[in-house]
């Protein structure tokens, strides 16, 4: 008799799940909402981090330092694991830290350019050196590239030069305020081989300059505009301003090496960078000296 009430019951339940109705397509498949709650769920923890990014006062060099399973580290668009992948590197990249979340740098590869997002788990931040020189002029350091030159420059009054990195053929420094509602100046001079038989922006041709200026508006909108030095160099000039960005892009080029300045706003700023400061950053590079080292 038992087991005939069991049978029966197990009739029961098969006729029902017989009888019920076919989901549409999608429609009743768990897995679907799963994934979406999933995704939804990364990309709230993608913007929340990214909401508490905050400018350094000072650039850092980090240098990675993956695990030793992996053997490399991820580059990403944003902070957050789920972020998508610019590039990767192994150990000993160095890349120069322009912003931080709790979890996260935003670095700059100072060979490729792109900004991107590194976890602080797997970099460590390299000991930084300052220089200073007489006669009113800081020393950058000196370049060596077929020949080598010290680079000397005088500064903006109440700005401090922090050298970041120095190698042979690149310099990278940061030029910062005592007042944090002033703009942060970034400097970086590294040699390119596209331009090793150029003596100054001003002997590239439409079609390099059309490259040059394509490289800024395939990443960012931004306006492009030319300057010129009092000695008469040419510099192109990137402006990108939008809702929560602001920065100016200066770029030339002096005996094959690759000259780029970047101003941001700084910490406690008000407004948006303004063309007597924009003025600043050309004036810096008209007293941007190469001296040629016997």
């Amino acid at each position: 008799m038992k087991k005939r009430i069991v049978s029966m019951w197990l009739l029961a339940v098969l006729a029902l799940a017989v009888c019920a109705p076919i989901p549409a397509s999608g429609e009743g498949d768990l897995n679907v909402p799963l994934e979406q709650s999933e995704q939804q769920k990364a990309q709230e923890e993608l913007s929340r981090e990214l909401s508490t990014l905050q400018p350094l006062a000072q650039p850092l060099t980090l240098s990675v330092r993956p695990s030793r399973a992996s053997g490399w580290v991820n580059f990403r668009v944003g902070p957050g694991s789920d972020a998508s992948r610019i590039t990767t590197y192994s150990m000993g990249k160095q890349l120069v830290a322009i912003g931080e979340t709790s979890l996260w740098y935003q670095a700059r590869d100072p060979e490729s350019g792109k900004v991107g997002f590194i976890s602080k788990s797997y970099v460590s931040v390299m000991p930084s050196q300052s220089f200073t020189f007489a006669r009113g002029k800081e020393n950058l350091g000196t370049l060596n590239v077929d020949g080598r030159f010290t680079l000397q420059c005088r500064l903006p009054e109440g700005y401090s030069l922090q050298v970041i990195n120095t190698m042979n053929a690149k310099i990278i420094a940061s030029i910062t305020p005592t007042d944090a509602a002033r703009p942060v100046l970034y400097l970086s001079i590294a040699y390119d081989e596209r331009y090793a038989d150029v003596e100054r922006m001003n002997d590239l041709g439409p079609e390099e300059l059309a490259a040059l200026e394509q490289s800024y508006t395939d990443m960012n909108e931004v306006d492009i505009s030319y300057r010129e030095t009092a000695y008469g160099t040419k510099l192109l000039v990137a402006r990108e301003t939008g809702s929560d960005t602001d920065f100016v892009d200066i770029l030339t080029v002096y005996q094959g090496y690759s000259i780029e300045f970047i101003m941001t706003p700084g910490r406690e700023a008000e407004q948006k960078l303004t063309e007597a400061q924009i003025s600043m950053c050309v004036d810096f590079l008209s007293d941007l000296d190469f001296i040629p080292v016997e």
